[in-house]
């Protein structure tokens, strides 16, 4: 959540919220952080399901074993990768 909606959603002015944010040693507010976070997790996933899918198709499966394939389960370095980010993000939102 932005910053502005964040004060306004707790009655109060923007630079009240960086007072106290400051004070708690949050000096900068993890939303401006989230956003390339999100953006770079919807890359991996799109990656992680074109290499599901040619993987599937390469092994000889029909299209439908092939879009079984692509609902899977995320299994090895990307699905590493994606829990990982997807854990960051998490961190990042509970801030």
């Amino acid at each position: 959540m932005p910053l502005n909606t964040a004060a306004q959603t707790l009655g109060i002015c923007a630079t009240a919220l960086k007072k106290v944010c400051r004070k708690m040693d949050i000096h900068e507010w993890p939303f401006q952080k989230l956003k390339p976070i999100q953006r770079r997790l919807a890359k991996l996933r799109v990656q992680q399901t074109a290499a599901r899918a040619a993987k599937a198709l390469s092994a000889g499966a029909s299209s439908k074993k092939a879009a079984a394939a692509v609902e899977a389960s995320a299994v090895g370095a990307g699905g590493q990768t994606l829990a990982a980010i997807d854990a960051q993000v998490t961190r990042l939102e509970v801030m």
